[in-house]
């Protein structure tokens, strides 16, 4: 099976892209998907951050049966920020993982997630994105 890591940060397309590039049959492991899964909430709210533990878990357990074989797909698609260059090449390594990486600009990623009406709460948003940009730009400065 072939596994396909896409990341970037937050509002740069990272969904989009896999609905864009997947075909049925195809499995999606994503974090927001679980959340949703398991809350019925279309973002992560103050309501339902009890349920973060849980949607790791399960999320572990996904790439668990992914390291042993045991997903009968075609494809695997694998949605995660990871500003950090050494997760992603942990995550790479991890799955033999082809790389895509969303190369979408901090400004670009807010004025998506503003007129984004799915993206409910502003404040969080652009609080994720720019906690992103700053990660990221802390590993090319090392």
């Amino acid at each position: 099976m072939q596994v396909i890591l896409v990341c970037g940060p937050p509002a740069s397309g990272k969904t989009t892209y896999v609905r864009n590039n997947m075909v049925p049959g195809d499995m999606v492991v994503d974090l927001d998907a679980i959340m949703q899964a398991i809350s019925f909430q279309e973002q992560r709210t103050n309501a339902t951050k009890d349920l973060l533990p849980v949607a790791l878990e399960l999320r572990k357990y996904l790439y668990r049966i992914i390291d042993e074989h045991r997903v009968h797909a075609f494809r695997c698609w694998i949605i995660e920020c990871l500003p950090k260059q050494e997760d992603r090449d942990d995550l790479q390594e991890r799955f033999c993982a082809e790389v895509v990486e969303m190369q979408t600009t901090y400004r670009e990623c807010i004025d998506r997630a503003m007129r984004d009406p799915q993206r409910k709460d502003k404040r969080e948003q652009l609080y994720a994105i720019e906690k992103y940009f700053k990660r990221k730009n802390n590993e090319t400065k090392k």
